[in-house]
């Protein structure tokens, strides 16, 4: 526990590390079931120890930045999120990188064929359903490089789950 606060660094399905078969078990349920996972871990960890259901924050980056965008759209339960280099509309991503064709197999098509298979799972299209105060960031290509400028981030992050936490 630093700054007052538990964290909760979950591997949910479709993560690394635990074989083939659970990194494609997000295939065609990107954000389902994985947070199903996240969720059944913040209960797990609530039973566990003295957690503030009202002042519960998401943070993630690149697909965890998805996932907050992800759970935003989807949950009320968290009170501030931070979503950094994060994925908010997978058919645009999919015309944006050269990278796409990852993407193939855990879509079933490709985002020219379907982009109804791409666009469900884009928590763009859920904004309206988005109640928790977030910080998006983005910038020196998929991640914060020069220290200065972490450390600027860093100030930010805290100050913003502060300002929507409350202070411990």
């Amino acid at each position: 526990m630093q700054h007052g606060v538990f964290v909760f660094q979950p591997n949910p399905r479709g993560s690394f590390g635990q074989g083939e078969a659970f990194t494609r078990a997000v295939a065609k349920d990107f954000g389902g079931g994985d947070l199903r996972d996240i969720l059944a871990g913040v209960d797990a960890m609530e039973k566990a120890a003295p957690i503030d259901d009202k002042r519960l924050g998401v943070y993630g980056h690149s697909y965890g930045g998805f996932m907050t965008m992800w759970t935003v759209t989807h949950s009320q339960r968290f009170k501030a999120g931070v979503a950094g280099a994060g994925i908010a509309d997978w058919v645009s991503y999919y015309g944006e990188n050269g990278i796409n064709q990852w993407m193939v197999p855990f879509f079933g098509t490709t985002a020219y064929k379907d982009p109804a298979a791409y666009d469900k799972f884009s928590p763009i299209r859920y904004i309206q359903a988005a109640r928790t105060p977030t910080f998006i960031y983005v910038g020196e290509g998929h991640g914060i490089r020069d220290a200065a400028h972490k450390a600027h981030l860093k100030a930010r992050i805290l100050g913003w789950f502060g300002k929507y936490l409350g202070q411990p």
